[in-house]
């Protein structure tokens, strides 16, 4: 199975325009901004939660069905499925790249 993790809803929609084919993982998070820091992921959602709470003014629930939840499907990739990470040079892509490189090193 493949598995496309994209950098955003923008490129999202671009990519369905396409012909390829296999499961997609939106990436929506700006890591590049706010606090990252913490001891466990458990932590880590939930002070991202509040950061996007309190600079954008998205709720808990909002955040958890859009961002969370969505990223957290990367825990259903099953072994060898070929995962294609789709992010930019800049500093943005960048740190979210770092971020999804670290979480599935600690689950494949």
């Amino acid at each position: 199975m493949k598995y496309h993790i994209l950098n955003g809803d923008v490129l999202f929609g671009k990519i369905q325009q396409t012909a390829i084919q296999g499961e997609f993982i939106v990436m929506r998070e700006a890591l590049v901004d706010g606090n990252t820091f913490a001891d466990n992921l458990e932590d880590f959602w939930k002070i991202r939660s509040e950061f996007v709470n309190t600079a954008y003014s998205i709720s808990s629930d909002e955040y958890d069905s859009r961002s969370r939840k969505e990223i957290t499907q990367i825990d259903a990739i099953p072994e060898n499925s070929a995962v294609y990470l789709w992010f930019e040079r800049d500093l943005f892509c960048q740190v979210n790249l770092w971020f999804v490189v670290a979480y599935l090193k600690n689950i494949l």
